[in-house]
């Protein structure tokens, strides 16, 4: 056996040429013939493997075979940032969420105004008392300071607006008719907000 390793070595060394050029198989093997007694090892030109009945066959790789998997390199760098993308189109109108929690009870400002006293002459007269500026008549009263009320009686109460054009119902009326043949007191009562 180290016979013919020798022999192979001292054949390959001195023709090296020779192998590259024609004894090289269309897959990459190179076939060589080995005496059988005297171990001489030759290069099978033909390449098919075929040797005298006095010489052995020996088919040889150009190319080993493949070795195992080398050790992962280390992690590159990070590379730059890219460029930021375009913007997505709208997304779709979410549905409407539940409805909220009932706000708490508010508070109404009113002003009581003091009372007022008006004279009411004979016959149909009508009498009317304002709010402050800004706010609105909410409710009116009214009493009538004589003994015989069959005499002096109210016709209507209701809001109104006062000279001053507020569109607001900012006062109260009262429309009175007094069949005395004097003037009597009404005493008028207003409730503002």
């Amino acid at each position: 056996m180290r016979l013919i390793a020798l022999c192979l070595a001292l054949a390959l060394a001195g023709g090296v040429q020779l192998v590259q050029a024609q004894a090289i198989s269309p897959d990459g093997t190179v076939h060589f013939c080995v005496g059988k007694k005297d171990h001489e090892t030759y290069i099978n030109l033909a390449g098919n493997g075929s040797c005298s009945s006095t010489q052995t066959p020996l088919l040889i790789n150009q190319q080993g075979p493949e070795g195992p998997q080398g050790v992962p390199g280390p992690v590159g760098s990070t590379g730059p940032q890219g460029p930021a993308g375009p913007s997505g189109p709208a997304g779709a109108t979410g549905a409407a969420g539940p409805p909220g929690p009932q706000g708490p009870v508010g508070t109404v400002s009113t002003n009581y105004q003091d009372a007022q006293t008006h004279l009411v002459v004979p016959g149909n007269s009508t009498v009317t008392e304002s709010c402050p500026s800004g706010q609105k008549a909410i409710s009116g009263g009214y009493q009538v300071m004589v003994a015989d009320y069959a005499s002096v009686f109210v016709k209507g109460s209701y809001p109104t607006s006062d000279a001053s054009g507020d569109p607001l119902e900012d006062a109260w009326s009262w429309d009175v008719h007094s069949s005395l043949a004097s003037a009597t007191v009404l005493t008028t009562y207003l409730i503002c907000s």
